[in-house]
């Protein structure tokens, strides 16, 4: 079942029109012989930035903020593992331009956040937005264009 706060993230991302997004995706590859299995909350293809963006969304009453950023954690660290073979699947079976950048782009709270911003490698820079971010009052919903100014910690994964 899709909870609320994918709901609210998919219309965040709708609402700037030059991204088309495809929500609760299925990414198949094969690795090392065995077959590996992703269930991005929702692919985001921004025509603009020639980015597709691999969105992953994290928010549950039963989670702490600290429970919450590790899973969010875990989550980009198994992505990254196996990025190159991840956009190939793209690129095969998609069509996305090989010219196409691929990202992560995370949905979570602010308190979430915060905490997984120092737990993040060198080489893991996703966009970060506040789950807060994306409630309907706080941006313009028929033409978004870009994103406000985010808190001062979130400054390295904004654009």
């Amino acid at each position: 079942m899709v909870d609320y706060a994918e709901h609210m993230v998919e219309s965040y991302l709708k609402s700037e029109r030059r991204t088309f997004i495809q929500p609760q995706s299925y990414i198949d590859i094969e690795a090392n012989g065995q077959r590996v299995e992703f269930y991005p909350d929702a692919l985001a293809l921004n025509l603009s930035e020639s980015t597709l963006f691999v969105c992953e969304v994290k928010i549950s009453v039963e989670e702490t903020p600290v429970s919450a950023a590790k899973a969010m954690l875990k989550a980009v660290g198994r992505y990254e593992a196996y990025w190159d073979l991840i956009g190939d699947h793209f690129r095969r079976k998609i069509g996305v331009p090989a010219g196409f950048l691929m990202r992560s782009w995370l949905f979570l709270p602010e308190k979430s956040a915060e905490i997984l911003v120092p737990q993040l490698g060198v080489v893991t820079r996703p966009r970060i937005t506040p789950l807060e971010m994306c409630a309907a009052w706080r941006y313009r919903n028929w033409d978004r264009i870009g994103e406000k100014d985010k808190p001062a910690f979130l400054a390295e994964f904004a654009g």
